[in-house]
Parts: structure tokens; sequence; C-alpha cells
């Protein structure tokens, strides 16, 4: 029997490396498009070239960038030549900082708007029977004012939202990066009523995980795990009571699988770890504080534009259409990825050492 294919764009990022582990796991060949543009990439793609049982032909990588259209669509297309046209296109590849596209909202609009058209017309040329999942984010709904909000002690909560925002909450989109991301999130849409492509788009909440490079800006929980164990200091911008719900990234996949599998095609989902598994950051570092209570007190800034006091997804759907559910709470996947940053600090240490940031270089496609 022929072996199956699949591409992953946007393979070095923290999802992505999981999903390409994932799919080698399951015997899928793999083309993984990444323009290796940080640290974090490298070392990801380091990590599953070392780590995993590759047969020969199974993985391949292909140095290149969404934003151009040309060198994406060849390397897909060279790829179906040697190895079948993929089954399934996942896209992680974008400029996932809201602080970066205040800063450079051209840049950001490129990568994550023009990016995502880019694979839909790849997709569209070489294997239009592709299931294309994309990764959206809650940033598309923006500040949530209308939805009520209480304060207490050491968290917020929605008022009148017990099960979380639904996918049908109308969108307002906040920055740049709400922006950018939207118009990715309503193009997959379209392209599934008006070319007939199978597109899955998942809004997703505080995916947290192993390979996870946090910074400040951007993977908040993995970025105080992290400075936790490196003893740096983080800062709590706004009060700390910020409200999220946290999903490991094993469960995530998990979803994105079954849905996959079902045969849905053109939906949008909401997913998260839902109403049940919620953490204040003030709660995120009371936990942090139990394994291990010499860490440097955060510092407290001013909140940054378009933060949510609240985001929990209603993950209703999910479940009783699909039977899928969060496996992993919020302390569980803390503390396994605790353990995963001590026993790679000296990686972590390395990787922050080399800085990160979005390369404007256009890349070439190379496959090896």
């Amino acid at each position: 029997m022929k072996q199956k294919s699949a591409a992953v764009i946007g393979g070095c990022g923290f999802i992505g490396i999981h999903c390409v582990s994932r799919l080698l796991k399951q015997g899928y060949r793999v083309l993984c498009i990444d323009n290796l543009s940080r640290p974090t990439a490298l070392a990801n793609l380091k990590w599953v070239t070392e780590s995993q049982a590759l047969p020969s032909g199974q993985f391949t990588f292909s140095h290149a960038d969404v934003r151009h259209a040309h060198d994406l669509e060849n390397t897909l297309r060279e790829f179906s030549k040697c190895h079948g046209a993929p089954e399934l296109v996942i896209h992680q590849a974008a400029q996932v900082a809201v602080t970066l596209s205040v800063t450079d909202p051209r840049q950001d609009f490129e990568v994550n708007a023009l990016g995502t058209f880019n694979v839909l017309e790849a997709v569209r040329s070489v294997c239009p029977e592709a299931t294309v999942i994309f990764s959206s984010t809650n940033k598309v709904y923006g500040c949530l004012k209308n939805i009520g909000v209480r304060e207490l002690d050491k968290r917020y909560e929605f008022r009148d939202l017990p099960g979380g925002v639904p996918a049908d909450q109308p969108l307002d989109l906040y920055s740049p990066y709400g922006c950018s991301k939207g118009a990715g999130d309503q193009y997959m849409r379209d392209y599934a009523r008006i070319y007939n492509l199978r597109t899955l788009v998942f809004r997703q909440s505080c995916i947290y995980g192993t390979r996870q490079f946090g910074q400040e800006d951007q993977g908040w929980v993995s970025w105080f795990v992290i400075a936790s164990v490196l003893n740096r200091q983080t800062t709590v911008y706004g009060n700390g009571k910020q409200l999220r719900d946290l999903l490991w990234v094993d469960d995530l996949l998990d979803a994105y699988w079954t849905v996959w599998q079902s045969g849905v095609s053109g939906e949008i989902f909401n997913i998260g770890g839902g109403p049940e598994n919620t953490l204040s950051l003030l709660e995120m570092l009371d936990i942090l504080r139990e394994l291990d209570s010499d860490q440097i007190p955060p510092s407290y800034s001013e909140w940054r534009p378009g933060d949510q006091p609240v985001y929990i997804s209603d993950i209703s759907d999910l479940r009783r259409r699909f039977d899928w559910r969060p496996m992993v709470s919020p302390p569980e996947g803390l503390k396994r990825l605790w353990v995963w940053a001590k026993d790679h600090k000296a990686e972590i240490e390395k990787v922050i050492s080399l800085g990160r940031g979005v390369s404007k270089e256009p890349a070439v496609a190379v496959a090896a």
C-alpha cells in the first residue's frame, strides 16, 4: 500500500513540530516547511531529526517562506511529484505576537494574511483534495467588551457566559494581529464555500507544552515556567487576574485528528481547555511557587492593548459532536512543562541567548 503524505507549514514552530512528530510516528511521509527565522525553529528541527527514527525519504524539510507564493507552490508541487499529493496540510506558519504586530503591521499582514492566502492558493493548485487545518486565534473576538465580567480575589470571570465564548460570537478584530489572523480565518472559510476546499479552522486559546520556547510577548505559560526555572525576572501586565483556559498541546492535536478524520469541512471551532481548565496569572504563579519557592517576584506594568480580562473557549460543540475533551489539567500540564524545562535547561538557555525575530529576507525553497 502506498505510503500517505502530509505537509506542515510552519512545521518547526511549537505546535508545528508536534504535528510533524505525530505524523512521522503514524508512518506518513512528511513535508516540513519553515523559513527558520527564529532560533527556536532551528532547535526544533534539530530535535525532530535526531529524536525520530526516520526511514529514508519519510521526512523532507524545505526552507521556504509563506510570503513568497511561487516558492511555496513549487515546494508543494515537487514534494507531491515524489511522494504523492498530501492528504493533510496543517498551516501553522504565523507572526504570533500582538506586540510585534503593533510595531510592524506590514510584516504581520504579509505573514498572517497574505501568507495564509498563498497557502490556500498553493493547495488549490497542487492538492485540492487535501484537508487544510488552520491555526487561528481567540484574538479575532477583540476585547469582548460586550460581555459582562466580574472581579474576584485572584481572577476575573465571565458573568453571563459560564460555558465560554462560542464560535458564533461576532468578530471584533482588535490589533493588527487580530486583523491579519482574522483575515486568514475568513479566507479559510470562504475557500471551502467558493472552491470546495476541505478547510478546518481552530480558534485557539493558550496552547502550551514541551518544545515551546515562550517569550514575554508570546507563549506566556511556557515563558513563566522557563523564567522560573532559569531564575529570571518576569513582568505581569495588568493586575494578574486575567483568566484563560489552557490546553496541553497533545490534547489540541487529538482534536485536530478527530475532526479531520470525521470528514467535516468548512467549519470553525473554538478550542482551548474550556471552563474546567482555567487559570489566572496569579493562580499560575502560586502553582510555580509550589514547584520552586526560590523565585524572583514578578514586576508589574500597564495593561497591553487588546488584552482580554477573560477568555474561555466554549468547547461544547467539540465534546458533543466528536466526543473530544481535554485530558491534561493545568496543574498537571505545568508540572510536565516544568520537568521538561529543568531537563532541557541548557538547550533553552542557548536558544534564548540567540534571540528571536522574524526575518524579512526572502527564503529560497530548498528540499532536503
